[in-house]
């Protein structure tokens, strides 16, 4: 109309602010309206078994009843207790022990069971013997040691139920008897051979995955932290009969101090039970490795992943040329998957962002690469797809989210077991490890079999002496290499 006047901008309603949060949720369910998932359905084998669905040879009250000849056999056919014409090797030299001479053997009922090495020799240049030979690298050899008789039937009862996933004070109800009573300290040490054991299994399992043709996602954990020391690994306790004693004095008076937690003070809290979990989205597999301990400031975050770690996860487990990467905007996992030329879908958790769209460029990708996105683009019989081609870029979701189930799985375990945060800093990763591995093989004979495979690897092995046998204190290379 003539003589109308466009009302300035400056006069009309204020624009409303929209919030990091609405536009995170924005962002996150932008894949949905396009048909887009994280993964598609695979025939993937399940990662976890259901106690109620799974089926032993035995029930709790027939092992319950089992002697101690019948608790020997089965420890014997797992591989647990050597078989009688087993020959033992010097751990220092590798030759062949012979039955220890007269003048050698000890003064004990169990002289004849005394092995020797022909060669090698003690402080007091006497030869190296080795007692209880029977029962060398077993659980019951350090106990046969200071005199106590093996208890076969308990051990196998306490397997049991370490199998099916039953927390410590609940055993000291079930394993013993009215003639057999157990202790709680011989309880947990059973237990942490246990944990050792099924660890071990679950490395030496780790180490043969990899990841091919998939979308890899990588994060990182923690289980435990030590807010009252500054040491950022843990060593051996202090003698018992320290020579310089002062306890009869009379200590001073303390002076009164406000202690202050805030990140300025020079206080450190000690992060242990650190893993990096590296998880396939179509295969479903996952490997979770561990990472040392650090340190920081009183109030700090979580360190972290580790430009190193993060390289050697990648170089032992991912085919580069054939991944797509997935994580979070940590650096070292955005400079490893750029090192390792890996196009990544990266999602920043500090704008509150879970599971973006990201656009991935077709000039960025390999041929096995861009054939895995292809793969990943057509639907599967449910409908689903976990990628979308364009006609420059192929678009995935991004984030960690399946990683971060897997890291709730881990400590979900850990909870039943009353592990989680109270265990000690030594067995922070056994703990993890051991618990992911019942999730997928529970049972009696799975944690019995374990233990014989760590016995067949280490009964012949130099520098592995019996007493070590199953000790993380002296052999915990393994859990780092």
């Amino acid at each position: 109309m003539p003589g109308s006047k466009i009302r300035p901008s400056k006069f009309s309603a204020a624009k409303k602010k929209v919030s990091r949060k609405q536009r995170a949720a924005v962002s996150n369910q932008k894949h949905l309206k396009k048909g887009i998932a994280c993964s598609k359905d695979s025939k993937a084998p399940p990662q976890s078994l259901l106690l109620a669905n799974f089926k032993q040879d035995w029930t709790f009250a027939d092992v319950a009843t089992w002697s101690d000849l019948k608790a020997k056999t089965l420890l014997r056919e797992t591989g647990c207790l050597p078989s009688p014409r087993e020959q033992l090797t010097c751990w220092q030299c590798g030759d062949t022990l012979v039955p220890a001479s007269s003048s050698s053997r000890s003064s004990s009922t169990d002289a004849l069971d005394t092995l020797q090495c022909p060669q090698c020799r003690t402080a007091s240049r006497h030869p190296l013997k080795l007692c209880n030979a029977k029962h060398a690298y077993t659980v019951f050899w350090t106990s046969m040691n200071r005199g106590f008789s093996p208890q076969y039937k308990l051990f196998v009862r306490t397997a049991f139920l370490f199998g099916i996933k039953v927390p410590l004070d609940s055993m000291l109800h079930c394993v013993g008897d009215s003639e057999n009573p157990v202790g709680r300290d011989l309880l947990r040490k059973w237990i942490d051979f246990c944990k050792f054991a099924l660890a071990f299994c679950e490395i030496e399992d780790q180490q043969k995955i990899l990841f091919k043709q998939e979308i890899v996602e990588m994060d990182g954990s923690k289980t435990l932290i030590h807010k009252g020391t500054s040491k950022t690994t843990w060593l051996k306790r202090n003698p018992r009969f320290p020579q310089k004693s002062r306890s009869f004095l009379k200590k001073p008076a303390a002076k009164t101090q406000t202690v202050s937690t805030k990140r300025g003070t020079g206080k450190k809290a000690v992060h242990h039970g650190r893993m990096l979990f590296v998880k396939g989205r179509f295969s479903k597999q996952c490997v979770a490795l561990p990472i040392r301990p650090a340190a920081t400031r009183h109030g700090a975050p979580s360190p972290p992943e580790s430009n190193q770690v993060v390289k050697k996860a990648l170089r032992r487990h991912v085919e580069a040329d054939s991944c797509i990467g997935a994580s979070d905007s940590g650096q070292a996992l955005k400079h490893g998957f750029k090192r390792a030329g890996i196009p990544a879908a990266h999602a920043r958790h500090h704008l509150d962002e879970m599971t973006p769209l990201v656009s991935i460029p077709k000039w960025k990708l390999s041929d096995k690469q861009r054939k895995t996105l292809k793969d990943a683009a057509k639907s599967s019989r449910g409908g689903k797809k976990a990628a979308l081609e364009m006609k420059t870029v192929f678009q995935i979701v991004g984030g960690d989210n399946a990683t971060e189930c897997e890291v709730n799985r881990t400590k979900s375990q850990l909870r039943r077991t009353n592990a989680l945060g109270r265990g000690s800093p030594a067995n922070a990763h056994v703990d993890q490890l051991s618990a992911r591995r019942l999730l997928r093989l529970p049972g009696l004979l799975n944690v019995l079999n374990a233990i014989g495979n760590v016995r067949n690897k280490v009964k012949l092995a130099l520098g592995h002496e019996p007493k070590d046998f199953l000790v993380l204190d002296k052999h915990s290379s393994w859990l780092f290499e």
